[in-house]
């Protein structure tokens, strides 16, 4: 499913000059960091594009779940949300069950949210976490 700010219409800096659309995504990713750079740099000299955002969503699962199941190959259930081993984003891994009866989860889901901001054909996070504040998220 594209994220919002995939959408080129909105990404015109004149059509929606000085007025905010903000939208919830489980996905940001700045790409200033370490990882991101050497995704750009490794497509840009294999393909010679830049990758997607599907690039970079599937270079960090592998990428994750593979640390996560080699550190815990014999219960990586209970270290899903391990904060360790994290790339671009949050998660909140947890389970899902479709009827209050099961005992064993349908799927698991990330349940942690950006709320994003997109301002003059410019992407970013509208709210960042402050240091020090307890989060009141379940």
């Amino acid at each position: 499913m594209p994220n919002w700010d995939g959408f080129a219409s909105l990404q015109k800096k004149d059509d929606f000059k000085d007025f905010p659309i903000y939208f919830t995504s489980p996905y940001f990713n700045n790409k200033w960091d370490d990882y991101s750079k050497m995704l750009n740099n490794a497509y840009l000299k294999k393909f010679r594009i830049k990758p997607s955002d599907m690039a970079f969503k599937g270079f960090e699962s592998v990428y994750l779940f593979t640390k996560l199941l080699a550190k815990y190959p014999n219960d990586l259930i209970s270290h899903i949300n391990d904060k360790t081993e994290k790339v671009f984003c949050e998660y909140n891994i947890r389970p899902v069950l479709l009827k209050k009866e099961n005992t064993t989860p349908d799927y698991f889901e990330n349940k942690h949210l950006y709320f994003i901001k997109l301002l003059n054909g410019v992407t970013s996070r509208a709210f960042q976490e402050v240091p020090g504040v307890t989060s009141t998220k379940k």
